[in-house]
């Protein structure tokens, strides 16, 4: 290579403004993949050949001229914040978070879920031609379509150096950040909500700020409160100090960086001209044999991976967002028609505007369709057109689409490049259809319209999808003599409980020219639920979840439909009883509220002070880095999992499609691991789980190989096209009660043994005689999918003196290391594992970040180079379990004053393909089951079931939870039959000073009553429940409650050895402290800080805690 290409090729990977090299042997070590060049260097470049052995240049221009002739590639300008880039990219689809990341090293820009669910990726993006920017994921946003936008990121808004956006500082200040992966975006989310309001949000405006930003792990309250801080107010000492920023940060930036994305293409981008263009373009394509999509968001793509059988990858991409035809909005008389390029968000503000029933109605619902983020650039285009594709997709567009009776207009392939009009319902039912290219709908916003009412029922206020939705539209008769209500036609819209929308055709009938009564609706109520039932055992559109039980979707759409006929009645005049009227109001979330209170105990600063935690700075302006944002070396390679597709023996496992992938450079299987005298396995204990599958498949969450590559894209293709046959396949055991029926249990070893299989007291067997009541029944949990922000992630280097150095998102260095010995049959003293912080946890970092761990550290002994692999989200989910379900199954008596009297129960605990962690968390949930309850006579066993499901694992309060839910339902359900307050039950069996436990515990110290009787008189609990009695007596519909349940949880020390290293440094007194536990947003370095800072009376400030590694 000659000076000047290197130095292209490093302002390419690294944006510099301008690259210095002095000669053509003196490189530095920087950032691959590299592609191949010609040697030979172009004359037109050889002044600047000339420049560059003086000081920085600019070679944006000549860059273009050395690329590789046979490389086709995009040419993209874009700015990100306030600097200058010019792409050669030759890959389309590479999202633009990819891009900041892996190019720009602007890793404050997260990843968390690749689908436009989180939050974590969010960055604003302007054009030239609009007034504002907008909020969007970055994780989804082609880079491609970004030509000629500016982006800010996290990074543009302010740091630690040059001083903090307002945004930034009043996250931090109020204690918003905890495991800190999350805060960039949701720095960004209020960035964006002050550009939305033009910095004088309201209070509920705060709040619907964090729509997209999923995390909630800090309580939330913090984050509001940090939001709330800029309500109602102008703040324009914050604007002068963004401008003042902005100006710094854009100073000698005005030339532009040249960058070569050198992937390969894979996907071809159009930009067409017009509508007319890209409508020729999309039609020739197809009828050359090629699959085309139109493109716009691109909000869609997160999600398709649950609706395709495989991934699908057109062969062109039209980009059609910026097309001024089809985003336009236009009127006529009241009638709307808008373009298919209108975004969700410009759909609702131009609603908003229009101020009539049915635009309200629109515009509430379109406020529930995904977030802020997706509804920015989503189009509700290409919503319909992802519908039409895929039945099963839960859109609430094209619900509300056909209960507003929309025209859509289109062209098609079978309409020969006519275009056709044609209603919504009609588009959707119509099977001769191929290939459209949707260009506006239009509909009726007139107040003359009929009523629309619309509902959706989800997990979630907000950024979920569905579990079923509704649109009701009722058109009445005008001026009726005898002053009676009359519906003169109907469209009824139900989603989720069929394959396609369905529409009642019976219940219609009747409530066609019919009058509004109670006797009306009795009748339309009953002929609902009849033709509902008829669906029951047809296909419904569930695919991405589990749908929810049939006579569930069956109760809501009744009780939906008979809101709707409520709320129509009163709209029109009619008059509702005060007990039936709260089925008609729409509820509405309040402004949410919290206080706290802090008591300072003297003599202990600084540990009595709730202090800023140390890195809440650098974590909410995006400097705090994670294991998943180091920047790789030149040498640096990408691991990506393979995962089996069955259960079964494997016959063989091909590797030859993958490793023909440009820049794929190795498949690891266990093969490997025996080659370099090495053990396969990661788990528990010895044989417990392998790090590659061997001669057997398990589960399907399950590694079988490691593909390692140049760049994270090309490994992760790499891994879908590794073929492995099998010998023979068998049916998993997916449940706990199959695994009882087949006897598929885990048996304790001398590795791991289970302390407490039945934990016994009195004699139970005797005690039924003497009870009043006898009850008995079973409980059953789901479990619980853990949702960390950071995904697992792991880097390992191989180091001089054949040591290896691994970094790793864990709980628990130690337990690492020793884990990487193992597989790589190395000495303690030879691997180094470190830790600086964890993207998020809840135990599911604990024993989970092993089989990635050792992977990657495998692999990178074979290769001798450092490898670094991050799980994509399904991954993750798919491989690293949860919490563990459970089943049940219980007994408890009680004596006439309803004092328990005995009790037993048997808990199966699903524990996955491998046992694990299930053994310790047996034991956890037999030590806490008794939770604040006397029993006197009981016993309480606990097995752990062994199913063909991903491996379940720690996850908050782990086996405690899962007891105390069942004994605090059991009681409910006791004191709900016998007819008492639960709150009075609790209390009559409440555990008393020295009463000993099942495990024979003497509590010296207990205070349950007291606490109890604080705790009732501090929150007004009688005055609540007095107030809730009353509401519930004038609702039937609506109801309120209050409840109080208590909680005995014991800490056991002998789980927490610790060591703490304290260095004073000699220069000038300051202190580093170096320990053993793992910072992961609970601030234990901040505890650590002010502890040490207690101790030796010196200053916070002065003291830094360092990384953790295996060696504290």
């Amino acid at each position: 290579w000659t000076t000047i290409e290197f130095a292209m090729e490093v302002k390419a990977k690294i944006g510099l403004r301008g690259i210095r090299a002095r000669k053509q042997g003196d490189l530095p070590a920087l950032r691959g993949p590299w592609p191949k060049v010609s040697a030979k260097l172009p004359p037109v470049i050889e002044s600047v050949e000339k420049e560059l052995r003086g000081d920085w240049v600019d070679v944006s221009d000549e860059f273009k001229k050395v690329k590789a002739s046979a490389l086709e590639s995009l040419n993209i300008k874009l700015k990100v914040n306030g600097k200058n880039y010019n792409v050669d990219c030759s890959d389309p689809a590479i999202p633009l978070a990819y891009f900041l990341r892996e190019y720009l090293d602007l890793t404050g820009t997260k990843i968390g879920c690749g689908e436009g669910g989180c939050g974590a990726c969010t960055v604003m993006v302007r054009f030239l031609d609009e007034k504002q920017g907008k909020i969007l994921n970055a994780c989804l946003c082609p880079l491609a379509s970004l030509n000629g936008a500016e982006v800010t990121t996290i990074e543009g808004l302010g740091n630690e150096r040059t001083g903090l956006h307002p945004v930034q500082k009043a996250l931090a200040e109020h204690n918003g950040s905890q495991c800190g992966y999350c805060s960039p975006g949701m720095a960004m989310a209020m960035y964006g909500m002050l550009k939305r309001t033009n910095g004088k949000p309201s209070e509920e405006e705060t709040e619907d700020a964090f729509q997209g930003n999923i995390c909630r792990c800090t309580g939330y309250r913090p984050i509001l409160n940090a939001a709330k801080s800029f309500a109602n107010q102008c703040h324009e000492e914050h604007k002068q100090q963004a401008e003042e920023r902005k100006a710094k940060l854009c100073d000698n930036y005005e030339k532009t960086v040249a960058i070569r994305i050198p992937d390969v293409m894979e996907q071809e981008w159009y930009e067409p001209k017009d509508v007319k263009d890209a409508s020729d373009k999309f039609f020739s394509e197809i009828s050359k044999g090629r699959s085309v999509q139109l493109i716009a968001g691109n909000t869609g793509n997160g999600i398709m991976k649950y609706y395709q059988e495989k991934p699908e990858k057109a062969d062109m991409l039209i980009h059609i967002s910026r097309l001024p035809e089809l985003m336009q909005i236009t009127s006529d008389n009241d009638t709307y028609t808008f373009g298919s390029a209108v975004t969700l968000a410009d759909l609702r503000n131009a609603l908003i505007k229009t101020d009539t029933q049915r635009s309200r109605a629109l515009a509430n619902h379109i406020h529930k369709v995904a977030n802020h983020q997706v509804r920015n650039v989503g189009t509700w285009a290409g919503n319909l057109v992802t519908v039409w594709k895929y039945p099963e997709f839960p859109s609430d567009i094209m619900l509300l689409l056909i209960a507003a009776d929309a025209k859509l207009k289109y062209v098609s392939e079978d309409s020969k490049g006519k275009e056709v009009v044609l209603s919504v319902e009609d588009f959707l039912n119509k099977k001769s259809i191929k290939n459209v290219f949707i260009i506006s709908v239009t509909f009726d916003l007139s107040e003359e319209a009929p009523s629309l009412f619309t509902y959706k029922v989800m997990p979630r206020h907000v950024n979920a999808h569905a579990l079923l939705n509704a649109a009701f539209s009722y058109e009445f008769e005008k001026d009726n003599k005898n002053g009676d209500i009359v519906i003169k036609s109907v469209k009824m819209a139900v989603g989720r409980i069929a394959e396609r929308p369905f529409m009642c055709p019976e219940t219609t009938k009747i409530l066609t020219n019919s009058t509004m009564s109670s006797t009306n609706l009795k009748t339309c109520l009953k002929t609902l639920e009849k033709e509902i039932a008829s669906l029951e055992n047809k296909k419904r559109c569930f695919r991405s979840v589990p749908p929810p039980p049939f006579a569930y979707l069956s109760m809501l759409t009744i009780s939906l439909f008979y809101k709707s006929y409520l709320s129509a009645y009163e709209q029109e005049g009619g008059k509702l009883t005060k007990e039936v009227m709260s089925a008609a109001q729409e509820y509405q979330r309040p402004v949410s509220k919290g206080t706290e209170t802090f008591t300072e105990k003297k003599g202990l600063a600084p540990v009595n002070r709730p202090v800023i935690k140390l890195s809440a700075k650098a974590q909410c302006c995006g400097e705090a880095k994670y294991t998943s944002d180091h920047p790789k070396n030149i040498k640096t390679l990408y691991a990506y999992p393979v995962l089996p597709t069955d259960c079964g023996k494997i016959k063989s496992i091909s590797v030859a499609n993958a490793m023909a992938i440009p820049g794929v450079v190795a498949v690891i299987t266990a093969n490997d691991i025996k080659k370099i005298g090495g053990s396969n396995n990661c788990g528990a204990f010895p044989g417990d789980e392998p790090i590659f599958a061997e001669e057997e498949i398990f589960s399907r969450g399950q590694f079988v190989a490691l593909v390692v590559a140049s760049n994270e894209r090309a490994a992760e293709k790499g891994s879908e096209l590794v073929e492995v046959s099998y010998s023979s396949t068998f049916k998993p055991i997916t449940s706990i009660r199959e695994a009882i029926s087949k006897g598929s249990f885990y048996k304790p070893n001398k590795f791991q043994p289970q302390m407490f299989p039945t934990v016994e007291r009195g004699d139970v067997s005797k005690a039924w005689a003497k009870c009043k009541h006898v009850f008995t029944g079973e409980l059953e949990s789901k479990g619980q999918s853990h949702f960390y922000m950071e995904t697992q992630s792991a880097r390992a280097v191989p180091l001089e003196q054949k040591r290896m150095f691994v970094e790793a998102g864990c709980q628990g260095t130690t337990e690492v290391r020793q884990h990487v010995c193992i597989a790589l049959n190395k000495p303690a003293h030879m691997v180094d594992v470190v830790s600086r912080r964890v993207g998020g946890s809840f135990g599911g970092k604990h024993s989970r970040s092993m089989p990635l761990a050792t992977a990657v550290a495998v692999a990178a002994e074979i290769l001798g180079k450092p490898v670094k692999g991050q799980l994509d989200r399904k991954v993750d989910m798919r491989t690293c379990g949860g919490r563990h379900p459970i089943l049940a199954k219980y007994k408890i008596g009680v004596d006439e004053n309803a004092k328990i009297v005995a009790f037993e129960m048997d808990t199966f605990f699903d524990g996955g393909y491998t046992a694990n962690d299930t053994f310790p968390i047996l034991d956890e949930m037999q030590i806490m089951l008794d939770n604040a309850y006397y029993f006197p006579n009981y016993k309480s066993t606990a097995i752990g079931c062994k199913t063909n499901l991903a491996t379940n694992t720690q996850m908050r309060a782990p086996g405690i939870l899962q007891g105390i839910y069942c004994l605090e339902s059991i009681m409910d359900r006791v004191a709900t039959d016998l007819k008492i307050r639960p709150e009075d039950f609790r209390k009559k069996n409440f555990y008393t000073k020295d009463q000993l436990t099942p495990l024979g515990e003497t509590l010296k110290h207990i205070e349950l009553d007291t606490v109890w009787n604080d705790c009732l008189s501090k929150f007004e609990f009688s005055k609540r429940l007095a107030a809730a009695k009353v509401f519930n007596s004038s609702n039937r519909w609506r109801k309120r409650g209050v409840y109080i349940t208590p909680c005995k949880y014991g800490l056991q020390q002998r789980f927490y050895k610790t060591s703490v290293l304290v260095n004073i440094c000699l220069d000038d007194g300051t202190v580093t402290v170096a320990h053993s536990g793992i910072e992961m947003g609970q601030g234990i370095n901040t505890k650590v800080a002010q502890s040490v800072a207690h101790e030796l009376n010196v200053s916070l400030e002065n003291i830094s805690v360092l990384r953790t590694t295996s060696a504290t």
